[in-house]
């Protein structure tokens, strides 16, 4: 199947979250998502090895050469360099990978899912 590299890291963050959360599936649902997380997880590392890149090209750097955080997970960057990170952002983000794994079923299962976990595992989860 193949998805967007946003798709693996949307993905694999509502995965982890579902961990997090605890939530309750079947043993053959649960290995399920675990390989599915497994297959995503190298997608997952290699997109933030790639935006930590990004950051350090188009961040605003301080007297030290230090990068600026704004706050956490935000950093300085001015309006020209912030088009030029956005525009390369969204193309590896819409970049298309090959996932070997097969959509997972979970129709039938008693599972409470909130709508971003949905809208993040669809396609990659039938739920319907």
């Amino acid at each position: 199947m193949k998805i967007t590299v946003k798709q693996a890291v949307r993905a694999y963050l509502a995965l982890e979250a579902m961990a997090k959360e605890d939530i309750k599936v079947s043993p053959s649902v649960g290995m399920c998502l675990i390989r599915l997380k497994r297959k995503l997880k190298p997608e997952m590392e290699s997109f933030a090895e790639v935006e930590q890149k990004l950051v350090q090209q188009y961040a605003e750097r301080d007297e030290n050469g230090d990068i600026q955080w704004v706050e956490q997970g935000r950093f300085a960057i001015t309006p020209e360099q912030g088009e030029a990170y956005l525009r390369d952002l969204e193309e590896i983000n819409n970049a298309e990978i090959k996932l070997l794994i097969d959509p997972i079923d979970i129709r039938g299962e008693d599972i409470r899912l909130g709508l971003e976990a949905i809208e993040a595992l669809d396609g990659l989860v039938i739920m319907e």
